[in-house]
């Protein structure tokens, strides 16, 4: 009886100094350090490195990488009981990029394409291949330095052709080559071939035998090797100048005696019509039906001749669509072929900002010159606009808890009351980084009235939409009916924190 007592009190006695020894025990604390990971990254908010006793007390750090969007850590910060280094991990933007050709346009006939990626190295490979007649492509700006969503422009160089000079035979002479652009109005009339006895030079011909006549634009894509063509000693030459005029044709007369029957055709010229012939650098001008023989005498002797080419610009009347908006000026106006577009009216549509008249998805701009050999209907092209405020009203977390937020550090911008009056506007495919230089979203802190720390704000904002269902943003999303399908011109979006729970039990 007395053994059994005794191991009962000691027995209770190894209990209480088991309690005694677990209750004095203090928690062993530990640190944690936290990194951005990469050299470019940047502390926005808090602090790296914490001395904690359980992974409840450690509070996230913010950081900002520009160019890309942080994606979380790489440990869980939940399990963490020692001291531990925890990396910012990161993933690039993905960038929204529309190329505008520019006056050319794809295989397919698209003047405008929009694609997305995550490196300047994928936009290059993604770029689309424009193409325009008689030029090189390309881009404004350089696809290599492309860190966020823009519209890229398609620049067109004109390509350069060599011509080169054969005689009769096919043989170089004086080895004369001339550089020649694409478009460019041709004047070889001070490069003459070697002579040829008993024969006059006449013209150049090309590879496949066309003419090459003074002031005819080069409109072909690829250089030429010329050839001289003569004609008898004894007969009379006709040179052309056509004065940016489309090329003559093989059969178009060049040379003529006392007995010949002339036929001189009339030239074109796109954008203009045809207003007569000078002779040998006179002031009159001739229909090429009115010319006889007698125009080519001088003192009753036959002589070369010289025909140049007169001109009258065509007048084209541009009728201007405002695609449901209104035209702010005149709704129809006339262009001269080859003057500069002047005085263009504007347009104006509610909850959309005006960008600018288009045809075939080319922009037609002030101070442009006028090229459109046709009368036109010319749209208006717009971008819708936005309003774009934050909400810090109660946010319902993802356990279905309200929890209240306050402001704690938006770029230069420290807690406010007036922060929910802020709005920024934004136009259709802009970003509020690109729009406004915002590198990173306000950042709040929870301030309910019950397990204040249990809760968190999750490093970005949402916007839910009226499907409910939310929408992550961050400083470079773009805004747009493509990636936002609830939005629509003249919308106020409320953005609203995406809080999170700030641990999760160990079991």
């Amino acid at each position: 009886m007395y053994k059994r007592l005794l191991s009962i009190i000691l027995c209770i006695a190894l209990c209480f100094s088991a309690l005694s020894i677990v209750g004095c025990k203090k928690d062993q604390s530990f640190t944690v350090t936290f990194t951005g990971g990469h050299e470019d990254s940047m502390l926005y908010y808090g602090n790296e490195v914490q001395v904690v006793t359980n992974s409840n007390q450690i509070i996230e750090p913010i950081y900002f990488r520009e160019g890309y969007n942080f994606v979380g850590w790489n440990v869980s910060i939940s399990r963490i009981t020692s001291d531990t280094t925890i990396v910012a991990q990161w993933k690039k933007y993905q960038m929204e990029i529309t190329f505008n050709a520019n006056g050319g346009k794809d295989d397919e006939g698209n003047r405008t394409i929009n694609i997305t990626a995550d490196s300047a190295y994928e936009i290059k490979e993604k770029a689309p291949k424009f193409k325009k007649k008689g030029y090189t492509l390309s881009w404004s700006p350089e696809l290599e330095t492309i860190t966020k969503s823009c519209q890229v422009d398609a620049i067109w160089t004109l390509n350069e052709y060599n011509f080169i000079f054969k005689n009769k035979e096919g043989h170089d002479f004086l080895s004369n080559t001339q550089t020649v652009k694409y478009n460019q109005t041709l004047d070889f009339s001070f490069i003459q071939p070697p002579n040829s006895e008993g024969e006059k030079f006449v013209y150049w011909k090309d590879q496949n035998g066309n003419p090459i006549d003074k002031g005819m634009v080069w409109d072909i894509d690829e250089g030429a090797v010329l050839t001289p063509v003569y004609t008898p000693q004894e007969d009379f030459v006709i040179t052309y100048d056509l004065d940016g005029g489309n090329r003559l044709s093989k059969d178009v007369q060049r040379s003529f005696n006392l007995g010949s029957a002339l036929n001189i055709a009339s030239p074109s010229r796109i954008g203009y019509s045809f207003d007569g012939w000078q002779i040998n650098g006179g002031s009159d001008k001739f229909l090429s039906s009115e010319i006889t023989l007698e125009h080519f005498m001088v003192d009753g002797n036959l002589t070369d001749v010289n025909l140049k080419a007169t001109w009258n610009n065509v007048p084209y009347t541009a009728r201007f669509d405002a695609d449901g908006g209104v035209v702010s000026g005149e709704e129809q106006k006339e262009f001269l072929f080859g003057y500069k577009v002047e005085n263009l009216p504007t347009a104006q549509k509610e909850n959309y900002e005006f960008i600018g008249w288009f045809y075939d998805g080319v922009q037609i701009k002030e101070g442009d010159v006028w090229g459109n050999a046709e009368d036109l209907i010319i749209t208006a092209k717009y971008r819708a606009v936005y309003k774009i405020k934050f909400s810090l009203s109660p946010v319902v977390s993802a356990n279905n808890v309200s929890v209240l937020c306050k402001v704690l550090k938006w770029g230069d911008i420290e807690k406010t009351s007036s922060f929910e009056q802020v709005e920024i506007t934004l136009l259709e495919g802009q970003s509020l980084f690109s729009a406004k230089g915002i590198a990173i979203m306000p950042v709040v802190e929870p301030i309910s009235q019950s397990n204040v720390n249990e809760y968190m704000f999750g490093n970005y904002w949402k916007y839910v939409d009226s499907q409910n269902v939310s929408h992550k943003i961050v400083a470079n999303t773009v805004f747009s009916s493509e990636n936002l399908a609830d939005i629509h011109a003249g919308d106020t979006i409320i953005l609203v924190p995406h809080i999170k729970l700030a641990w999760t039990p160990n079991y």
